[in-house]
């Protein structure tokens, strides 16, 4: 990856950024990532806001640019810190708290679409992920071949006969 001028503010913005007892806020965060088995860096917008508001508007108008460059940048500052434990999780993923203004879901519009926002609310029910099947292997009980069948539908669908003996 070229280095963009954000990219390179940003690793400085992780290596620069202290906490109220003047230690490495985020340096300190992404060393603890490993030991805690966590893949995701918590990033307070307020304290990249202080740190170059620019970057911090950017973010807001700009988020899948610049969350690129973000976890580019904290998985290259992870690389340096413990290479394995970045080998094991692939990329530090970056989550953002606390932006500015906080949204009501019912008022959010197409305006919004591109835009770093915020809602809270509660869950009211959370279900299981279902597996969904796309393709399937056949074999056909007569002539032991192989037969793709592709799942477009819930349902699983099994061939009607065989392609090769013509077997149901």
């Amino acid at each position: 990856m070229s280095a963009t001028p954000e990219y390179t503010r940003l690793l400085q913005f992780l290596e620069d950024c202290k906490d109220a007892d003047g230690d490495a806020k985020y340096e300190k965060a992404l060393s603890s990532l490993a030991t805690e088995g966590d893949t995701g860096l918590i990033v307070d917008w307020n304290d990249l806001y202080t740190f170059d508001t620019g970057l911090a508007t950017m973010l807001l108008n700009e988020p899948r640019t610049l969350l690129q460059d973000f976890v580019a940048a904290a998985s290259q500052k992870m690389l340096m810190r413990d290479p394995a434990y970045l080998k094991e999780i692939e990329k530090v993923r970056v989550r953002i708290r606390s932006p500015p203004f906080e949204i009501p879901i019912r008022m959010i519009r197409a305006a919004h679409i591109g835009s770093l926002i915020m809602i809270s609310g509660v869950i009211t029910r959370a279900t299981v992920t279902k597996p969904f099947i796309t393709d399937a292997m056949y074999i056909c009980p007569g002539c032991k071949e192989l037969i793709p069948l592709k799942q477009p539908y819930p349902t699983l669908q099994q061939p009607e006969k065989c392609p090769t003996c013509q077997s149901r």
